[in-house]
């Protein structure tokens, strides 16, 4: 029985199916073409690994490219920036793949896919014309001219600038004819466009003095310069209704907190509207006090930031 089992485990070592060659020795990238080489359970999960397997290699490229060229962030690929650059070039569209092998083997899926750099590049190269379409419009001045416009106009396209400045990279590792330092400076001049009304427009905090935490953690984190009294090109108003109960012996605070961002002109651009809880043994003002501190240890206000548009 000992030597029959053996015998069947050395049999079934032996007869174990070795890798494809095209796994071990997979394709190298040329002018026409990227390659990945994708492994999972599943047909579609090796084909998925394969595009982020060429994704990586793009990412790895773009990095060497910021790099190279004095990049974004001041000529300084910090760590932050890398993982950025890795998961957007994952969002990228991989167009035209095609997958050119697949094979299972001991119950695993292996995947080659071929992506053309031409395909590749043109897609690309439209989704930047778009990009840059839509920032020329959105940051013309002739168009919008009051400041609190420019300012929520260069909230709305930071995003699409560092987008920009990413696909044009993304470009510059797949078409060697492509000349990234234009447009890149256009970025930059957009961003420092931008930088420029930043640091002219002011808005004005208003709160009631126990909500004054709150409303001074929001203005540090604003871009913009933030004052107390006076004229302002907007508004960030906090108010709350605030109930008081109490159960057990303890004091209970429930806050319903609404915040809205106006303009110049009095306008509602955003509000939204958030439900605060918090309890003291000690009394009604400190279980208000516990409410605010759960929500900003909670991060509350990025999330303040972002339901505003304001991130």
């Amino acid at each position: 029985m000992y030597f029959s089992l053996l015998g069947a485990f050395l049999t079934s070592a032996c007869v174990a199916a070795p890798l494809p060659s095209w796994v071990s020795s997979p394709p190298q990238d040329s002018l026409v073409a990227l390659y990945g080489i994708g492994e999972g359970p599943s047909l579609n999960e090796s084909t998925q690994q394969a595009l982020r397997s060429i994704a990586g290699k793009l990412s790895t490229r773009i990095r060497s490219d910021a790099v190279s060229q004095g990049g974004i962030s001041g000529g300084t690929v910090t760590r932050s920036y890398q993982e950025t650059v890795e998961a957007y070039i994952q969002d990228i569209k991989l167009s035209a793949y095609n997958v050119r092998q697949t094979e299972l083997v001991g119950g695993r899926y292996f995947s080659l896919v071929e992506m053309s750099r031409e395909d590749f590049v043109r897609d690309t190269q439209l989704q930047l014309d778009n990009l840059e379409a839509e920032l020329k419009r959105k940051l013309d001045w002739q168009t919008v001219a009051r400041p609190f416009e420019r300012f929520l106009a260069c909230q709305n396209t930071s995003p699409l600038i560092e987008q920009g400045r990413l696909l044009t990279l993304a470009l510059s590792t797949t078409a060697l004819e492509f000349d990234a330092s234009t447009p890149l400076r256009r970025f930059d001049a957009y961003q420092n466009q931008c930088d420029q009304v930043l640091q002219g427009v002011t808005v004005h905090l208003q709160a009631e003095p126990e909500f004054a935490p709150l409303a001074e953690a929001l203005g540090r984190e604003l871009t913009v310069r933030t004052v107390s009294r006076g004229r302002a090109d907007g508004r960030l108003e906090l108010s709350a209704k605030v109930t008081n109960r109490e159960m057990f012996g303890s004091k209970n605070a429930v806050i319903d907190l609404s915040i809205a961002l106006l303009d110049d002109r009095n306008s509602a651009i955003a509000r939204q509207s958030y439900r605060l809880n918090g309890v003291s043994m000690i009394g009604y003002e400190a279980a208000l006090d516990d409410a605010l501190r759960k929500f900003l240890a909670a991060d509350g206000v990025e999330r303040v930031l972002r339901d505003l548009s304001l991130r």
